[in-house]
């Protein structure tokens, strides 16, 4: 699977379970959990794990994956956790720090927890890979956006809960009185 986002689910990314799965150049940005496996043996190259809630990526059961040349950035508790009883091999991997992951690791960047082979790790971040959205100066509301593109499904009901807009290539928001 290639350059495939998955992002923005209440849940996981992605769940992958049993079997083989190659992983290139995917996105997995702000979900509950970026990716969950219980089983299999999967491989993510080239990946970014970014603002998930809990963790970018969550290896249980009998999983055994492989994590190389990609970035874990702002996940909540851990950019990696491992409750799998098999080693886990993510070498070569930007942990948001100059000195690699905490947590199980020695660094100041994402956390890591379980049995994780992280060293050798990359000491600087891809350009842009890092944001500092300034100090929290006060606090507003922003208007009920309009919607710029995109297609409106009531499919699961006409609430403003229960809707949703989607489109194959971008949906678009303008929301009154921003800046761009």
């Amino acid at each position: 699977i290639s350059n495939s986002s998955f992002n923005s689910s209440y849940n996981e990314g992605l769940e992958v379970n049993y079997g083989t799965l190659r992983f290139t150049k995917c996105d997995f940005i702000g979900n509950r959990t970026g990716v969950y496996s219980s089983n299999g043996t999967h491989t993510f190259d080239g990946c970014r794990f970014l603002g998930n809630l809990y963790e970018g990526l969550y290896a249980a059961g009998s999983s055994a994956l492989t994590v190389a040349n990609s970035q874990f950035m702002g996940n909540g508790t851990y950019g990696y956790r491992a409750t799998s009883g098999s080693v886990q091999t993510a070498l070569n991997n930007w942990w948001g720090a100059v000195d690699g992951p905490s947590g199980g690791g020695t660094g100041s960047g994402d956390a890591i927890i379980g049995t994780i082979s992280w060293d050798p790790y990359v000491t600087t971040g891809p350009e842009f890979s890092a944001f500092d959205a300034g100090p929290d100066t006060g606090w507003g509301s922003l208007p009920f956006p309009t919607v710029s593109s995109g297609i409106a499904t009531d499919e699961w009901g006409t609430s403003m809960w229960d809707t949703a807009l989607y489109e194959v290539n971008t949906v678009s928001m303008l929301y009154a009185g921003l800046n761009p």
